[in-house]
């Protein structure tokens, strides 16, 4: 784990994480590269938040995010990075571009 998501999940820098991406398909095209437990935790383990605060920015597109969305690396992407909590303890850390 970086230390961006360290400091969020308030964790040593090296702590094992579990990432799932997901793309999301459009008439069979790529269009939304998500990271997230969330559907999962909710469905299968009866996970519910009391908190979720969600920041939407704009940025390029990595060389993998453009590989993965089939478009030019740099492309302008806007992203959605939503962090929820169980008792004011970080549980998720969910971006989507």
């Amino acid at each position: 784990m970086g230390k961006y998501l360290s400091e969020q999940f308030q964790v040593p820098e090296r702590t094992a994480v579990v990432v799932i991406y997901r793309i999301h398909l459009a008439d069979e095209k790529p269009v939304v590269i998500a990271k997230s437990l969330f559907r999962t935790l909710r469905e299968n383990y009866g996970v519910s938040y009391s908190m979720a605060k969600d920041t939407i920015n704009a940025c390029n597109a990595s060389f993998e995010e453009a590989q993965l969305l089939s478009i030019q690396p740099n492309s302008a992407l806007i992203t959605v990075k939503m962090i929820c909590y169980i008792d004011d303890v970080v549980s998720e850390h969910d971006m989507s571009l």
